[in-house]
């Protein structure tokens, strides 16, 4: 159909003549409400997006206890290092080999705790339910100890 009777056609039903594929020969269109379209697709894109930050949120509650759980198992570490070094069964060396694993896993676990904030936050924007109160809440949880696991809940 040529170009001015789509056109015209489009305009009788109050509808939008769309190209498609620009590079075609002869330009392939469609009649479509347009507006609706992209609402259509907005709305495609923010419930994959919300489904995404819904997963994200639940493998972040894994990496934090897994990560938790690496300094309590890194803490026991370097205690037993140090007992043994005062009982003469381990070495200087062996002590800071451990302070350095528990450093690293701590900043890890940090890193996870954080992530998991910032996962929190934009799975509530996603579903439109950020507020003051979720704010404060994630704010709280950003300056308790996170140094100490056992005192740190999620």
């Amino acid at each position: 159909m040529p170009p001015p009777q789509a056109l015209a056609l489009a305009r009788t039903k109050g509808l939008d003549l769309v190209e498609i594929s620009p590079t075609a020969v002869p330009p392939v269109c469609r009649i479509m409400d347009f507006g609706k379209y992209q609402y259509e697709q907005q709305k495609r894109a923010l419930d994959r997006n919300t489904r995404n930050a819904y997963q994200t949120l639940v493998q972040g509650i894994s990496e934090v206890e897994a990560r938790r759980l690496a300094v309590v198992s890194a803490q026991s570490a370097y205690d037993a290092s140090q007992v043994g070094l005062e009982v003469g069964t381990r070495t200087v060396l062996d002590v800071i080999q451990n302070q350095r694993i528990l450093f690293s896993a701590q900043l890890d676990y940090a890193q996870a705790r954080y992530t998991f904030l910032q996962n929190r936050l934009l799975l509530s924007q996603s579903l439109g339910a950020l507020d003051v109160a979720e704010l404060q809440d994630v704010n709280r949880l950003l300056t308790q100890d996170a140094g100490n696991p056992a005192t740190t809940t999620h």
